[in-house]
């Protein structure tokens, strides 16, 4: 049976048949829309319908394929993970005698071919059947890395925090549960590590409390309810990705490469958004485009100090990028990998106390807060029971007592969460609920620099509208701007 649609003109055209369907782990996919798409790219392709898969077979031709291009071209077209659709590379794409595509015999091909793509057997999170091909291609796929290999790890092609949240979901639809320290393994270790299906989903503690640390932020700021410290306990988070993803053990070069590309990601979209901002309104300045402001303004206001945590997140990171490029640095932070960090704290207590009376709110200010960046970092590097009292003794030091104002609801969030950061790994939760911090982990940069100009049309008539479209807007814009980064790569990739 054939499949019309009608044109503004009136005429009615064939696009294809309905048997041309497929259904992907409950997404339905129009097998002749994908091939279209990709032969609008410039692919001499043909997509078949695996039963539990997406087989997609593409004509080498004369000139190699950007296999991974195809992949990220074909899972933003259809939504279904690049885990669950096998690329075969072929001479010429199999025919019947009348000439047309033969998809029974591509779908067979799938099956006696090495595969691109993941490619997993089954739409469940069990990982039996999964490859180190598999893990590999989805490095490839996340991180813009057609080069990774089966030996590297998330962190070997360049994965860091931003990343990282998107990298785990997509794992954890490959092979169920993650092991503790899965973006230090190998992809091959990986594939070997897949298990058994459980109830709900583990998420780690880290993305719990950065998706609980944007929720509490906008709401605050929304009067939906009152919870301060979502910001400094994120800072500590900032320190525990910096010390799990770029001090690792790259060479100098490669770990402050790193941190810079790190702080790059999230600096060029803060200072186009704040510098957008500030071009049409006066309530922002080119002093907070430039993250200049706890340099220029002495005194807290608002809405001019809206973005410090960008300005000491950047901060933080640069310093410790300057430190770690000295050689002696370097050297002590191998050799005593929890000590250095532990004694960095310890010097910068000074700070936290504001025994030096520098001018201004030091609870804003890196010298006053840059000691929760090195805390988060000892954290990461806290592999014992006794490391992990060590920084949980500076925690209970540290924290309690550190705002001036907020009331006791304040410090005390700060140190539950730098205390389940501590003793907390994994958190167990319902998929649905798991699926939502994981959106708002990854999109928490962009709530952060949006809501700002969403939620006042809204706080004082309904809060709750207010917290919700300043998370939804947000969510939008982390989407939108994944989406032309993937476009892009993708026209790269072609050329």
């Amino acid at each position: 049976m054939t499949r019309l649609a009608s044109s503004p003109d009136g005429l009615w055209e064939v696009v294809g048949r309905c048997n041309r369907l497929a259904k992907v782990c409950g997404l339905r996919i129009d097998l002749d829309h994908v091939e279209r798409t990709l032969c609008d790219r410039g692919f001499v392709v043909a997509a078949a319908d695996g039963g539990d898969r997406l087989v997609i077979g593409i004509a080498d031709g004369a000139r190699p394929v950007a296999v991974h291009t195809l992949l990220g071209i074909a899972t933003e077209v259809t939504g279904v993970p690049a885990a669950l659709i096998d690329v075969v590379v072929l001479p010429d794409l199999p025919r019947l005698d009348n000439g047309k595509v033969d998809y029974s015999s591509l779908v067979q091909a799938s099956l006696g071919f090495d595969t691109f793509g993941a490619g997993a057997p089954h739409c469940s999170t069990s990982g039996d059947g999964v490859s180190p091909a598999d893990v590999t291609a989805l490095f490839a796929t996340v991180l813009a890395r057609p080069d990774a290999q089966p030996t590297h790890s998330f962190v070997d092609p360049g994965g860091d925090s931003l990343s990282y949240v998107e990298a785990s979901l997509r794992l954890e639809r490959l092979l169920g549960e993650l092991p503790p320290g899965w973006h230090a393994r190998s992809a091959a270790a990986l594939a070997d590590s897949a298990g058994e299906p459980k109830w709900g989903r583990a998420v780690e503690t880290n993305v719990v409390l950065r998706a609980l640390a944007i929720f509490t932020i906008v709401a605050s700021h929304a009067n939906l309810f009152v919870l301060m410290g979502g910001a400094h306990v994120l800072l500590a988070v900032v320190g525990f990705n910096l010390g799990r993803f770029q001090l690792g053990d790259q060479p100098r070069g490669q770990r402050v490469r790193g941190m810079l590309r790190g702080v790059a990601r999230v600096v060029v979209p803060s200072v186009l958004v704040i510098g957008t901002i500030a071009s049409v309104t006066t309530e922002i300045t080119r002093k907070q485009a430039l993250l200049v402001t706890s340099f220029t303004e002495w005194s807290w206001s608002e809405p001019r100090w809206s973005y410090w945590f960008i300005e000491a997140l950047a901060l933080s990171t640069l310093l410790l990028a300057a430190l770690l490029a000295i050689p002696a640095v370097d050297r002590a932070s191998r050799r005593w990998p929890f000590a250095l960090p532990v004694a960095l704290t310890i010097a910068l207590t000074p700070g936290r106390f504001d025994l030096f009376g520098i001018p201004g709110d030091h609870v804003h200010r890196l010298n006053g807060m840059f000691w929760l960046v090195t805390l988060g970092w000892a954290i990461s590097q806290a592999r014992t029971a006794r490391q992990r009292l060590v920084v949980s003794a500076l925690t209970l030091w540290l924290a309690p007592g550190f705002f001036i104002v907020g009331g006791p609801l304040r410090p005390a969030y700060l140190v539950v969460g730098l205390l389940a950061l501590i003793w907390l790994p994994q958190v167990r939760l319902p998929s649905l609920a798991a699926s939502l911090i994981g959106v708002l982990a990854a999109s928490s940069l962009w709530i952060y620099l949006l809501h700002w100009r969403v939620y006042p049309a809204f706080e004082v008539s309904s809060p709750v509208l207010a917290t919700v479209l300043s998370l939804a807007v947000g969510v939008a814009a982390a989407e939108g701007v994944r989406r032309v980064g993937n476009r892009l790569q993708d026209r790269l990739g072609n050329r």
